[in-house]
């Protein structure tokens, strides 16, 4: 496990936007990558064929169906979830966007990667955090190696607070309608004294709270490290990190 932090020049909730925005990822994660680092002869990224969002105690599930995928795969059955009011839980790591003040957002992203079946039994005595740049400190260059870093270009380019006015939102945008109304709806009830969605009085129901998550039986019953290894190969090439 590791904790890692960036300072983030930009408005908090156009960055939370991106935790319900599956799309994004097909054109800035996949597209702009083989941009970035051209690789002849690969093909072009899967297209989203189908999108579903689904409003829950905690938040959002957005679920989703790639060229390549059926309605069995854990993506379109569960989802990813948009933790409500301002996290994103992808089953190996949090990432939370904390408001600094209306111009700053604090980046928090806490990463659980389960060590190789050789390795057990494995303990962390204590979990290390650092925090990272989003400038190659010789070139001035943001950095875009990284999927997460990619996202911080994407948020900051919007400007330091996005100008709402000039979008038009389409059918692949429906989740970052219904987060909008959400929270308009429960300003308001903040106003009128009201509890506002996502707390949890209960003791006992907060030891613990489950939320839906993608793969969790791989997440947690681990691999042997040389499958472990072919994972790891497999999600660089996807980045086209070749070192």
């Amino acid at each position: 496990m590791q904790i890692v932090i960036s300072d983030v020049p930009c408005n908090w909730l156009q960055c939370q936007e991106n935790s319900i925005d599956p799309v994004h990822f097909e054109w800035l994660h996949d597209s702009w990558s083989q941009v970035l680092t051209p690789r002849p002869g690969a093909p072009p990224p899967p297209t989203h064929l189908k999108l579903n969002f689904v409003e829950f105690d905690h938040g959002f599930q957005y679920q989703r169906i790639r060229q390549g995928q059926s309605e069995q795969d854990d993506l379109w059955t569960i989802g990813r979830v948009c933790l409500w009011p301002n996290g994103f839980w992808l089953g190996e790591h949090f990432e939370w966007r904390v408001p600094i003040d209306d111009e700053n957002m604090l980046s928090i992203l806490w990463c659980y990667t389960r060590v190789p079946l050789e390795s057990e039994l494995f303990e962390q005595k204590r979990i290390p955090y650092w925090y990272a740049p989003l400038k190659d400190e010789n070139t001035g260059r943001w950095i875009t190696s990284h999927v997460v870093n990619q996202d911080f270009v994407a948020w900051v380019g919007h400007g330091t607070v996005a100008d709402r006015t000039q979008e038009h939102l389409g059918e692949s945008d429906r989740g970052v309608i219904l987060l909008r109304r959400r929270l308009l709806e429960e300003a308001v009830k903040v106003q009128r004294g009201d509890e506002p969605k996502g707390l949890i009085r209960d003791r006992a129901q907060n030891e613990c709270v489950m939320l839906p998550t993608s793969g969790f039986a791989q997440i947690t019953a681990g691999v042997p490290k040389a499958e472990a290894r072919t994972r790891l190969d497999r999600f660089r090439k996807a980045l086209g990190i070749d070192d």
